[in-house]
């Protein structure tokens, strides 16, 4: 690779400046895209953390900055159901202590089921909940909580998945996602790979086939097979599903 000589002289401004046209249309960038092509425009270096300070800065001048919107959540929430019908939010705010406004009152979390979601899920009468989630990153992160098919007796956005399964719907099966289970292991134990061992014990046909397997697995990486032996073979492994469940499948 090329070497460049540092870009002393070249702020955050000035980066800003010259990629602003390149963040509007493709606002995920990667840094290191940035870095090759602006060291090849001028033939100088530049540093990644310069260049991630400076996409940050055109973000914020292309999308304007999104701290501001928080304090237009009811804003949104009235468009949002104004354009779509029967759309059920829920918004939570939590008191702040503020030496200016002592009733001063802060975004906590929000809780969307969109009314073409709800009426799609009801259309297709299956006797399913789908749960999932997203985490956010950057300055304020967070959890987005996705849900199908919930009515607005049953908003479980203010607790834990698990918790919230079994007080809203507590006859209900819940079944976790195995691709989740794997992913968390994986990054809590920094262990092997051992994906195909996971999936061939959840796709287990006998009981007696589920603990051969899965004495293998703890033969394979004892660490991992103690981590997954906490959850409960119901909530993961086929052979311990229920007919109701599988008829679902």
């Amino acid at each position: 690779m090329p070497q460049y000589k540092k870009g002393k002289t070249t702020t955050k401004k000035f980066i800003s400046k010259q990629i602003m046209d390149l963040v509007e249309s493709n606002p995920i960038v990667p840094i290191k895209v940035v870095q090759e092509l602006l060291q090849k425009r001028y033939q100088v270096g530049f540093s990644k953390d310069k260049i991630s300070r400076a996409i940050a800065d055109a973000k914020k001048h292309v999308m304007g900055d999104y701290t501001k919107q928080y304090d237009v959540p009811r804003d949104y929430i009235l468009e949002l159901q104004s354009t779509n019908p029967n759309t059920i939010v829920k918004l939570e705010l939590v008191q702040q202590p503020n030496l200016v406004n002592a009733t001063s009152r802060c975004f906590q979390r929000i809780y969307i089921c969109l009314g073409g979601m709800k009426k799609g899920f009801k259309a297709c009468l299956r006797d399913f909940i789908g749960l999932d989630g997203a985490f956010m990153k950057g300055a304020f992160p967070g959890h987005i909580l996705i849900a199908v098919g919930l009515d607005s007796n049953n908003g479980i956005y203010p607790l834990g998945l698990i918790p919230a399964i079994a007080q809203f719907f507590p006859v209900v099966e819940h079944k976790f996602c195995l691709r989740h289970i794997y992913e968390n292991t994986r990054k809590r134990l920094r262990t092997t790979e051992y994906k195909d061992r996971l999936w061939n014990c959840a796709k287990a046909a006998t009981v007696q086939e589920f603990n051969r397997l899965m004495k293998e697995f703890s033969e394979y990486d004892k660490e991992a097979y103690e981590w997954v032996k906490k959850i409960p073979p119901q909530h993961w492994a086929r052979i311990h599903f229920t007919s109701r469940q599988l008829s679902i499948q």
